[in-house]
């Protein structure tokens, strides 16, 4: 932090930034640009809203929410997904991530309910339950489908090249003569063993750990143990969080290893 005055309206931007509260003075520039993500986490753009929305559903049956302000907050959401659908979103000086973003724009366009909104949630958990979504969305998407039409390919060139032959190898020796379709439905077979891992992934991935809050849940009520239903759950799953608390929002690292 610098010790020196701020400049103006240095302070303000201080001020909107979720732990500005304690401080009188400015971010260092150099330590803002490290700080801010939003330049490549707004990739997670969809999975942030989706995440707010079934989060504001979930305040309304904790009673903390009105059905009216859940109402006017998804409403808001999805004026907030058309802009980055768009490429309309204008990001300001403030937003350091998505998910500040995102809220920020919120509060712009719906006002006071946008407030409510991180009632008992945490960034800690909020980015957490994106990059699981977001995991999953790409699993699902994007690796899953290439792998199968990969698969799909090998397929069906065995099929119409069954009468090559080629020498199969083993200790780095030619040894049995074997079919090329062979061959390739080896490697058919070793990719679709990858489809089985990549699915038991994205089924490990699907724990929702909203409602943990920063560190060890909240004082209002909602637990987020139990959505009301499987389909309520921003991952559709309906039992979603781990104890102790602190196992929901440390493992960051689920991207490469779910737990």
């Amino acid at each position: 932090m610098s010790e020196s005055k701020p400049a103006t309206g240095e302070s303000k931007v201080s001020e909107s930034k979720l732990w500005g509260g304690r401080f009188t003075g400015g971010l260092d520039p150099l330590m803002q640009a490290f700080n801010d993500s939003l330049s490549f986490d707004k990739r997670m753009w969809r999975q942030d809203l989706r995440g707010s929305r079934a989060y504001a559903t979930a305040l309304v049956g904790a009673g903390l929410l009105t059905e009216a302000e859940a109402s006017e907050l998804h409403r808001g959401l999805d004026l907030v997904a058309a802009e980055w659908q768009s490429g309309s979103f204008v990001p300001a000086p403030s937003d350091e991530d998505i998910h500040t973003a995102n809220e920020r724009r919120l509060k712009e366009l719906v006002g006071a309910p946008a407030a409510k909104l991180h009632t008992g949630r945490s960034r800690n958990d909020q980015v957490a339950t994106d990059i699981r979504l977001w995991l999953m969305d790409y699993l699902s998407d994007e690796l899953l489908p290439q792998l199968r039409r990969l698969i799909n390919t090998l397929v069906s060139r065995a099929e119409s090249e069954t009468g090559v032959l080629m020498p199969g190898y083993t200790h780095l020796q030619r040894a049995q003569p074997v079919r090329w379709s062979h061959w390739l439905l080896s490697y058919a077979s070793m990719l679709r063993r990858d489809c089985q891992r990549l699915a038991d992934c994205r089924a490990r991935t699907a724990v929702c750990p909203l409602g943990s809050g920063a560190l060890a849940g909240n004082p209002f009520g909602w637990t987020g143990r139990r959505w009301p239903t499987p389909s309520a759950s921003p991952l559709g799953s309906p039992g979603t969080v781990w104890t102790p608390w602190r196992t929901a929002t440390s493992p960051r690292s689920s991207s490469s290893r779910p737990p």
